[in-house]
């Protein structure tokens, strides 16, 4: 969205409504100013510890890396979806330039990926700031060509199948060059196959994903961390029923979809099991 501003003889911009509405700036934000030639680019700073893990803070966190993170097991692994009206006509992801779309819940992790990864690739909608329910109504009246939205594991989940009781639906695609761009850029950016016949009538194809992992600081010791991993993975009939939806039957999932270091403890089970844990994913207190 392009508007127009003046600056003033204190150097001073009012950033339009329309965009401040766009970027979901608010009074008090927090701004870093960057100069990139004859641009001047403003990011708004993470207002709390969510934001930095929605992504907003990469730039401003660069410097100051949390090191201390690691992963110890990944429970919940969801696809991605960008779903449009079939009425539409569109077809590929790039076709959404100037179109209403809604990028996710809004406030979710799923609407700045989407965000991201659009921009990246150029993709410029109209976005449409709504929750699940008013993005339901919004595709079921025809006020939005699309959304997208987490799946229920690889399958659509309860609110897309709700609006194609109504609508026919397509799900789009994202290729792997599309993929391949976007990991150049941001390569902490989850990325999965949907399967074949995830999504009927479809083949096997690239879409982002969401990723629900438990972690600790590598100050945990070492024995806590393998036996509460040991517990979790063997604990077959309890941890299913503790979340819906848990992966818990697949540990080698863990070391394909984690995007930071595993805890020296949990790569002592992982490898007592006999998976073999890339060296990306060893830290340098576990060599």
């Amino acid at each position: 969205m392009a508007s127009k501003t003046r600056l003033s003889t204190k150097g001073q911009v009012v950033i339009p409504k329309a965009v401040r509405d766009e970027v979901a700036y608010r009074p008090g934000d927090e701004l870093t100013v960057e100069a990139r030639g004859q641009e001047v680019v403003l990011r708004k700073a993470p207002r709390s510890w969510v934001d930095w893990g929605y992504g907003l803070g990469q730039d401003i966190w660069k410097d100051t890396p949390f090191e201390g993170v690691r992963q110890l097991w990944g429970y919940s692994v969801s696809a991605n979806y960008v779903t449009v009206r079939e009425d539409t006509g569109v077809k590929n992801v790039h076709e959404l330039t100037g179109k209403k779309f809604n990028p996710g819940i809004r406030g979710s992790a799923v609407e700045k990926q989407t965000e991201a990864v659009f921009g990246i690739l150029g993709i410029k909608p109209e976005w449409q700031r709504m929750g699940t329910a008013d993005a339901v109504d919004a595709m079921k009246d025809k006020r939005i060509v699309g959304f997208a939205k987490a799946g229920a594991g690889y399958a659509l989940d309860a609110s897309t199948m709700d609006i194609a009781t109504q609508v026919a639906l397509r799900t789009l695609p994202f290729s792997e060059d599309d993929m391949k761009k976007v990991r150049a850029d941001r390569p902490y950016l989850p990325w999965i196959k949907s399967p074949a016949g995830s999504i009927k009538g479809m083949g096997e194809f690239w879409t982002t994903a969401s990723l629900a992992f438990v972690g600790a600081t590598k100050q945990m010791p070492a024995d806590v961390a393998y036996k509460v991993v040991k517990a979790i993975w063997e604990g077959q009939d309890h941890q299913p029923q503790g979340v819906m939806g848990a992966a818990y039957r697949n540990p080698r999932g863990t070391i394909e979809h984690a995007l930071s270091p595993l805890h020296a403890g949990a790569i002592r089970y992982y490898r007592e099991i006999g998976l073999k844990v890339p060296d990306e994913l060893v830290p340098p207190e576990a060599r």
